[in-house]
């Protein structure tokens, strides 16, 4: 090798010199800083899944839990995991979570290990997958912020994880000078040549979440306000349905439609006043779907399955259970969209006797009683649900606990007075 003297007169090595010189690649350029990169989001974003996923749960499950992330009205993890949204396909969208950043660690993983042979591989598939999660991130936080009015911080820092995953792998490409379209056709060129990898990351993405939604109980799906405690309930003489005072003061009527979202939160509301009052307030269901299937004041398609939710209320009555049903309509519905609800489903759950349900939801008489009670509403002049009847006057979406109130003593005294001699 060339030598040459330095002015101390030291021999040095040009080549020595040169390689001294040379500048090495800056971390950043290297494509297996964003592979490292990428795995580590993605184990941190499947690691926050797994929080999401424990707090669906128990949001669900236990009545005394208080999530972390339960702040206030607009930011509140739990209001966000009560709503149909939290679940897609049988399944929370916290386990496809999981599974989703469990498969992005493997194809990671992959790439660094076979990057080694075939230089680039991998980076297209994940560029692919690090768009589609943006995009997915997209659609759930506009639901939350327009849909469900309520922010999940947790959901949030996955939406942040999802944008880093993007970046990372678009830095990929540009550290292998390769363009998105390019890589992801290399990419599947090498995998039909290596089986044993697609073999791999089915296994991987499928697999689990297939047994996680075959063994996964449906702990979501609540049969009932457990919060509301049980009370006298029977049927009048006129046959409706009423709960509350087996003797009452004061007889409240509620028309009401099972798929209507206003009549779900004002008839909790109810159940949850006349509790109070229990042995002196009835409260007398009586139906009133908005759905032309029963009703023939509805001129158009608005809510579609009401008659039939109707007629499975019935339909448990004439087996002691139309409370549980009631119950069981409205509160699916506080987690579960109407157009999902199998009321069949329900009533296997409610342990009813299932060839005599069937057989009810297609006779005559549950629905011959559902156009009495429509007819009745006509007469009284109902024009939405939900409406009550305290006495002859009419309350439109509800009632408050005052007026309850004032309504019991009017009653009350009315009450003295007949008794009086």
């Amino acid at each position: 090798m060339p030598s040459g003297t330095g002015t101390n007169g030291k021999n040095y090595k040009f080549g020595a010199t040169m390689a001294q010189g040379a500048k090495k690649t800056p971390l950043f350029a290297q494509p297996r800083t964003w592979i490292i990169a990428m795995l580590a989001v993605a184990v941190a974003g499947f690691a926050i899944s797994i929080e999401l996923s424990r707090i669906h749960y128990f949001t669900h499950t236990d009545p005394a839990y208080n999530a972390i992330c339960a702040l206030n009205d607009k930011v509140n993890c739990e209001q966000v995991a009560r709503s149909p949204y939290a679940v897609f396909l049988f399944m929370p969208i916290s386990w496809w979570g999981l599974a989703a950043y469990l498969a992005l660690a493997t194809i990671a993983a992959a790439a660094w290990r076979v990057g080694r042979r075939h230089r680039g591989f991998g980076a297209g598939i994940l560029f692919v997958a690090a768009l589609l999660s943006v995009v997915v991130a997209g659609i759930l936080a506009w639901i939350s912020h327009f849909i469900i009015q309520s922010l999940c911080l947790f959901c949030m820092s996955l939406y942040f994880v999802n944008l880093i995953l993007l970046v990372a792998a678009a830095l990929l490409l540009r550290a292998l000078r390769q363009n998105p379209v390019a890589a992801v056709v290399a990419d599947v060129r090498h995998l039909l040549r290596q089986p044993a990898l697609i073999a791999l990351f089915a296994a991987v993405a499928l697999i689990p979440s297939a047994l996680v939604a075959w063994k996964l109980p449906v702990y979501w799906q609540h049969l009932g306000w457990k919060e509301l405690p049980a009370l006298p309930a029977g049927i009048d003489p006129n046959g409706a349905h009423w709960i509350g005072a087996a003797k009452p003061v004061l007889t409240i009527y509620e028309f009401s439609d099972y798929q209507c979202p206003y009549c779900r939160f004002a008839h909790k509301s109810a159940r949850t006043m006349i509790t109070a009052h229990a042995d002196k307030v009835r409260l007398v269901h009586k139906h009133f779907p908005v759905d032309a299937a029963c009703n023939e004041t509805v001129r158009t398609t608005f809510h579609d399955r009401a008659c039939e939710f109707a007629l499975a209320a019935e339909c448990a009555s004439q087996q002691n259970q139309f409370w549980a049903m009631n119950d069981a309509l409205f509160a699916i519905q506080d987690r579960v969209r109407p157009e999902k609800i199998d009321p069949v489903y329900l009533a296997e759950q409610l342990g009813l006797d299932m060839p005599r349900f069937r057989a009810c939801l297609t006779s005559a008489e549950p629905l011959a009683r559902i156009r009495q009670n429509v007819d009745e509403g006509i007469h009284r002049k109902v024009r939405g649900t939900p409406t009550f009847f305290i006495g002859a006057q009419p309350y439109a979406g509800g009632f408050s606990p005052e007026v309850l109130r004032n309504a019991l003593q009017v009653y009350e005294a009315m009450s003295q007075d007949r008794a009086a001699p």
